[in-house]
């Protein structure tokens, strides 16, 4: 494998960790997971955090 390679390789895992960072911050900050202790939809959440609903699907999505 070439250093380019590798390198390409070591910046993906970095923004990886990165992008699943910030899924958890922002979940945190929008209290995510205190309203999911009850089962929701992704719409039924959208309402209770005053969120987006498709942005909240994404971040959903990057949760699991």
């Amino acid at each position: 494998m070439s250093r380019i390679s590798k390198q390409a390789g070591q910046l993906r895992k970095m923004w990886s960790g990165f992008q699943s960072a910030r899924a958890l911050f922002t979940a945190n900050n929008y209290r995510v997971f205190d309203h999911l202790a009850k089962q929701k939809t992704s719409d039924q959440l959208a309402k209770d955090i005053g969120a987006d609903k498709r942005a909240t699907e994404i971040l959903l999505d990057a949760l699991t």
